[in-house]
């Protein structure tokens, strides 16, 4: 059993695993609260990974994370972390900066958008989509949520493979809307909604094999 618990109104946030004991198993911790938690074998090689979404506070993005079950750090009665390594290490060795997973894909905050809209970082939707891919593969679709207020809709759509790259990503009808508007009142000169404006966004993103909680965007791209 797989449970998600946060600090509230803080953003440390923590993944447990649980035996068929009812005893904690493993914990994975992050900074910025997890809102959606799922089993998927993505890459069919027969084993499910745990997909996580969720707030990424150091760079006021979104966070999506795979990691198998046996990458969590395995829990100590006392709270304290101990070794994951068949070679022993001590426990002081557990670094929240270098936890393991199949992939973390860190997606900043847009450059500008803040500025325009209000809002201060990356909204999710609470639900993950996927879609057959190749060879059984299955593709993730985030949902990500810039514009202040509730909606039916999300405002850009990103699809992310296995490996935790970036596939594609389109702007909905309402963001293209808005983002029409702000040019025509002169409120931006960035046209929010263009295939430009998200390649360069989406190239900022970052994918690392270990989670990255202090990770924050400096406006480079990776390619």
């Amino acid at each position: 059993m797989l449970v998600i618990g946060s600090l509230q109104p803080w953003s440390p946030t923590f993944l447990w695993l649980f035996g068929g004991d009812g005893r904690p198993r493993g914990v994975l911790f992050h900074m910025g609260h997890l809102e959606y938690l799922t089993i998927r074998d993505l890459d069919a090689d027969g084993v499910p990974e745990i997909i996580i979404e969720g707030i990424h506070n150091a760079s006021n993005g979104l966070s999506l994370i795979s990691l198998h079950a046996d990458q969590l750090e395995p829990f100590h009665e006392e709270g304290a972390p101990v070794s994951n390594s068949a070679a022993g290490e001590s426990a002081s060795s557990w670094n929240p900066e270098a936890q393991p997973c199949d992939f973390h894909m860190i997606i900043p905050m847009i450059p500008g958008l803040s500025e325009v809209e209000g809002r201060p970082n990356l909204g999710v939707k609470r639900e993950l989509s996927f879609l057959p891919a190749h060879d059984g593969w299955y593709n993730t679709e985030v949902d990500i949520n810039v514009l202040i207020g509730a909606r039916n809709t999300s405002d850009y759509i990103l699809t992310v493979n296995p490996r935790g790259e970036a596939v594609g990503i389109y702007a909905n009808a309402p963001l293209a809307e808005r983002a029409r508007y702000w040019l025509s009142e002169g409120l931006t000169d960035i046209d929010f909604a263009s295939a430009e404006v998200m390649e360069k966004w989406i190239r900022m993103a970052r994918t690392t094999d270990t989670i990255r909680l202090d990770w924050k965007s400096d406006g480079e791209t990776s390619r």
